[in-house]
């Protein structure tokens, strides 16, 4: 699983694609995600605006094999 803000989300796909790992669960954040010009709870709302899909992606079987 890979977690990645909206703006680097495309360039993640097509690299998990590239490299063999097309189904690769991509979570998407808001762009920018960095402690400027945010606040605490503005990190703190885009995080639990992906919690689930996080857990979901750690937890959840997939077919594809993983890479060696």
């Amino acid at each position: 699983m890979l977690i990645t803000t909206t703006e680097f989300a495309p360039l993640a796909r097509g690299l998990a694609k590239t490299l063999g790992m097309p189904n690769l669960n991509i979570v998407t954040i808001p762009h920018p995600y960095s402690w400027s010009g945010l606040t605490r709870d503005d990190v703190k709302e885009r995080a639990a605006g992906v919690f689930g899909a996080v857990v979901s992606g750690l937890t959840r079987a997939t077919a594809e094999p993983i890479p060696s």
